[in-house]
């Protein structure tokens, strides 16, 4: 789960794939590591974050444009997806 994890951060997706490949994740693979499950959810709560601002946007094609950009996740700064990245390499 570590490996999977791992994997799904560093694939280019979309926001709602990356949150849904981490929801996969905490919900599926019966992650029984409470503090992965802690770092999936911080992650989850910035995804959503990002979701929800780019629902608020009024043009209609930059909502369209913003929904389908795939990114790298790893490649983010935030604390929580470098804490979730630094423990799951920990845990290899």
């Amino acid at each position: 789960m570590y490996q999977k994890t791992i994997d799904s951060i560093q694939t280019e997706q979309t926001t709602r794939q990356h949150l849904n490949a981490l929801n996969d994740i905490y919900i599926n693979e019966n992650t029984t590591d409470s503090v992965l499950k802690s770092k999936i959810q911080d992650v989850g709560i910035l995804l959503k974050g990002i979701l929800d601002s780019i629902n608020k946007n009024k043009n209609i094609d930059a909502r369209k444009a913003d929904r389908e950009e795939k990114f790298v996740l790893a490649d983010s700064e935030h604390d929580s997806v470098i804490k979730l990245s630094t423990y799951c390499k920990s845990r290899l």
